[in-house]
């Protein structure tokens, strides 16, 4: 197999309808966290604020596919808080 070729295979396109089913299934609003919950979120999720909303990630899943794990990335570095 070529180089050209592994890397078309680690490449993975996403759209913004991929991030919202992402954020659905994933994701959960800030708001609707109960404050003395939110230290225990944080042990091990993500803030993130996408489209004018805060939401905790979780920072990594058994149920993450490649496609997920990529779109995580991209949510954490481009709309951390």
């Amino acid at each position: 197999m070529s180089l050209k070729r592994i890397t078309d295979i680690n490449k993975i396109d996403m759209n913004a309808n991929d991030i919202k089913i992402f954020i659905e299934t994933f994701c959960t609003e800030v708001s609707a966290v109960p404050y003395e919950d939110t230290e225990l979120m944080m042990d091990n999720h993500r803030a993130i604020k996408y489209e004018e909303v805060e939401y905790y990630m979780p920072e990594n899943s058994v149920l993450y596919t490649q496609q997920d794990e990529k779109i995580c990335d991209y949510l954490y570095e481009n709309f951390c808080v």
